[in-house]
């Protein structure tokens, strides 16, 4: 049985007009909510790459003040360490060049092309030497004749090619080899070892033979 009651159906249009828009409301809310998650979320992302960019920055930064601090460490401090080294080496082995002057003037007398050696002579810097990077004729001899005379060995080789010595143990063993630029060196070297009490005997071009001669 129905009951008709007038406005009734009008009543029942609206409240369904009402539900409809709160349904509409409500789902309008669910997307503004969403809306704000996902934009904070993007925010969130955005914010990481940027932290990630300024992290790779500062990587680069760091890789770059590594690099630098290794090269100071291998190139420059290696640089300093052998300056040291090599003035200490300058002071503790240094060369006089006394005698030089002597034997010059005794050969000078029987060969006056002195042209080359003098300025050789001039050239250099006197005082302070390495062992090994001497090359001048000169200072080899006056090393071998101080080495000869702490030698305890009396018969020595000389051969005009190369210089050998043991620096660690400060003596001559065996043979000795010689580098020498000019022959003029040789006269020099043949008077002063028969002044310093040495026999010396000429074999050919690039040898001779030395012989301490004993004191009686």
């Amino acid at each position: 049985m129905t009951l008709n009651i007038p406005g009734l159906n009008k009543l029942k249009k609206k409240d369904s007009k009402k539900t409809n828009n709160k349904k509409f409301t409500l789902s309008n809310d669910k997307f503004k909510e969403r809306f704000i998650i996902f934009k904070s979320k993007l925010i969130s992302l955005i914010n990481g790459k940027t932290l990630i960019r300024e992290l790779i920055l500062l990587n680069k930064k760091i890789i770059i003040i590594m690099f630098l601090a290794g090269l100071f460490i291998n190139a420059v401090i290696p640089i300093i360490s052998n300056y040291n080294d090599l003035q200490k080496k300058l002071k503790s082995q240094e060369v006089s060049l006394k005698n030089f002057d002597i034997w010059k003037k005794k050969i000078d007398e029987k060969n006056k092309d002195f042209s080359k050696l003098d300025s050789l002579y001039k050239n250099k810097i006197r005082g302070k030497y390495n062992l090994q990077e001497l090359k001048d004729e000169r200072m080899l001899l006056n090393i071998f004749i101080n080495k000869v005379n702490k030698s305890s060995s009396n018969y020595i080789h000389l051969k005009f090619r190369s210089f050998v010595e043991d620096v660690s143990s400060n003596t001559l063993k065996g043979t000795m080899d010689v580098t020498f630029k000019r022959l003029i060196m040789r006269p020099i070297l043949v008077n002063s070892l028969q002044e310093n009490g040495y026999f010396v005997e000429e074999l050919g071009y690039d040898k001779i033979k030395i012989r301490k001669i004993k004191d009686n």
